[in-house]
């Protein structure tokens, strides 16, 4: 055999080696990251309580983003993945609540989210529609009312301005995800209907962040993730409006607005630490 006709046979070999090593790793990673396991961390204190309570609002709307970004085959794998994981953490930290709560009122509110839980969680695990969007939405805040009375109900037994902190804390980690989803929800056709509750999670996160920011009592640490948060949600306006009209960019705030939950959970969670 002539040199030449061993290198080809060479290189064909090796390429053919290369392509199944490929599709070996796409099919470890494809099988990995859908059984990826979301813990819930326990409730030892009232803290936790209202961080995993606050948690549960947040968790509403990230549902109902992935639901509006998968219908739209934006993001498509990682937005299933979390629609998933948040399924499963909204029941856990649902688990952990009720385990935790010995006063009859919050256990009240809790049965009330587990109803409305119910309505809503089988409509997430179906194949997102379009023409269901809008009522799912409706559905949705439903949840989210519900799951807003149990934080009350939490802070109030707290009596302190540290469970007030915590809320407020908590509550813009779901601002930050309905303007996400509000905001996908925009993009799939729904401007009209949208546009105005966009609007408000908006200001009422920029109303907040003022207020937490503001709070004398911050430690270094807390002053430090919220001017980070302050950056992010300047980054965030800046990919909104950055668009033409009518011209959204989903992924992109998605992508954004994720950046501003991950240092509002460390927030939430400086503040809950104060209960130890």
């Amino acid at each position: 055999m002539s040199t030449n006709l061993m290198l080809t046979a060479f290189y064909q070999v090796r390429h053919r080696v290369v392509l199944m090593l490929a599709l070996i790793m796409m099919l470890v990673v494809g099988i990995a990251l859908p059984t990826a396991k979301v813990q819930a961390e326990s409730i030892n204190t009232l803290g936790d309580a209202i961080n995993q309570a606050g948690s549960q609002r947040m968790l509403t709307q990230r549902m109902l983003k992935n639901y509006a970004l998968i219908g739209q085959s934006i993001r498509g794998r990682s937005a299933q993945q979390q629609l998933d994981e948040s399924i499963a953490l909204f029941d856990q930290q649902l688990v952990n609540l009720k385990r935790y709560s010995n006063d009859l009122e919050t256990l009240e509110l809790l049965a009330n989210v587990t109803e409305q839980w119910a309505i809503v969680k089988k409509e997430f695990q179906q194949t997102p529609q379009k023409n269901k969007a809008l009522s799912l939405r409706n559905k949705n805040d439903a949840l989210l009312a519900a799951a807003n009375q149990v934080v009350l109900s939490l802070e109030h037994q707290s009596q302190t301005r540290t469970g007030q902190l915590v809320n407020v804390a908590g509550r813009q980690r779901m601002l930050s995800q309905r303007m996400a989803a509000s905001y996908a929800l925009m993009a799939w056709g729904f401007e009209a209907e949208i546009k105005p509750i966009y609007e408000q999670a908006y200001q009422e996160f920029d109303s907040a962040l003022d207020y937490l920011s503001s709070n004398p009592t911050n430690s270094s640490a807390i002053s430090s993730s919220l001017a980070d948060v302050r950056q992010q949600f300047k980054r965030f306006t800046m990919t909104s409006q950055a668009a033409d009209e009518h011209v959204y960019v989903p992924g992109l705030i998605d992508r954004s607005a994720e950046k501003v939950l991950k240092r509002m959970n460390e927030v939430t969670a400086l503040y809950a630490g104060a209960f130890q």
